[in-house]
């Protein structure tokens, strides 16, 4: 990572909020049931999680077993403008040449859109592939186009996981946690970094306008158009508090260290069954190892916050 993107500033605790499928529910249920038992019936669980395990649409089994978080694509994040190339109408021709004979030579243009791109430039194409320093007006729109739908390309493959900087923000456990029945996960940043070297954490910089991509020497080969483009955002999702995790490699999963996990919040409306089959499920999978805080979330009864508090068993 270039140096000059500035790193999270938080160098604690960061925060993934998750809702519940389907699969989950039923799941729980079925914990809530075996934790029930006299004795609690750990064995079964643990029967069933060998089972079941390695099958993704038990989202929350497959989390916590295999230790692994999906990764987000920026064709699914919620916010369209999100990771949207755009260039600067003022783009320099020398600029958009530099660029044009880059993807050229790296073979990073789709084929159809390169022929197509061809077939608009009346057979110009070489010509602004060598020398030529000025591209005719009626040029330029076709040379942009395939600029943006190759570097849009190359941004939707991006390997990026949101979390936010706080746990108790009532706008993301209403939009990311199933309107408050999810639950949230706590990790520590540095734990997570100590041992992915790759690994950066890069807050969102938010503003009332779109960043321009102009394609400079600046920005040419440089971080500063992925931090332009991946780290930035309207205002209006300034609420997110947002952190990014950034790695180099193409895996549908992030795995993270069982110690970097520090601690789980369940969400205020988080039905009473889901709560006992989560701490039996936790408990089971973390017998020997009591590093996981265990919290619950709770509307304050006078202002318009979410408080966590430590989770009490007995009173769940």
């Amino acid at each position: 990572m270039d140096p000059n993107m500035k790193e999270c500033a938080s160098q604690g605790n960061i925060y993934r909020y998750f809702s519940f499928n389907e699969q989950d529910r039923c799941d729980l249920e079925k914990f809530a049931t075996w934790a029930a038992a006299d004795p609690p019936q750990k064995e079964t669980l643990l029967n069933y999680l060998n089972l079941i395990g390695h099958k993704k649409n038990h989202r929350l089994v497959y989390l916590l077993t295999n230790k692994k978080l999906y990764r987000t694509t920026p064709s699914g994040f919620n916010d369209p403008y999100d990771c949207l190339v755009e260039f600067d109408p003022k783009v320099k021709d020398t600029d958009l040449l530099k660029w044009f004979r880059l993807y050229h030579g790296n073979q990073a243009f789709d084929s159809e859109e390169w022929q197509n791109c061809r077939g608009k430039l009346g057979g110009r194409a070489e010509e602004y592939l060598t020398n030529n320093n000025s591209i005719d007006p009626e040029h330029r729109q076709p040379i942009i186009d395939l600029l943006k739908f190759t570097l849009q390309k190359l941004v939707n493959r991006s390997r990026v996981v949101c979390f936010s900087e706080k746990g108790n923000n009532l706008l993301m456990w209403a939009h990311y946690a199933g309107k408050h029945e999810g639950y949230c996960l706590k990790f520590c940043s540095e734990i997570l970094k100590s041992k992915n070297k790759l690994i950066g954490f890069y807050p969102i910089e938010y503003s009332d306008s779109r960043p321009l991509i102009n394609l400079s020497g600046n920005e040419i080969n440089n971080m500063k158009l992925a931090q332009k483009i991946l780290l930035s955002k309207s205002n209006h999702w300034k609420y997110e508090e947002e952190v990014r995790l950034i790695w180099n490699n193409r895996e549908e999963y992030f795995d993270f260290q069982v110690e970097s996990l520090t601690g789980i919040v369940f969400g205020a409306k988080m039905p009473l069954e889901c709560q006992k089959g989560f701490q039996f499920l936790v408990e089971t999978l973390n017998e020997s190892d009591t590093g996981i805080k265990i919290e619950c979330a709770e509307l304050d009864p006078r202002k318009y916050e979410v408080n966590l508090r430590a989770f009490n068993k007995e009173s769940s």
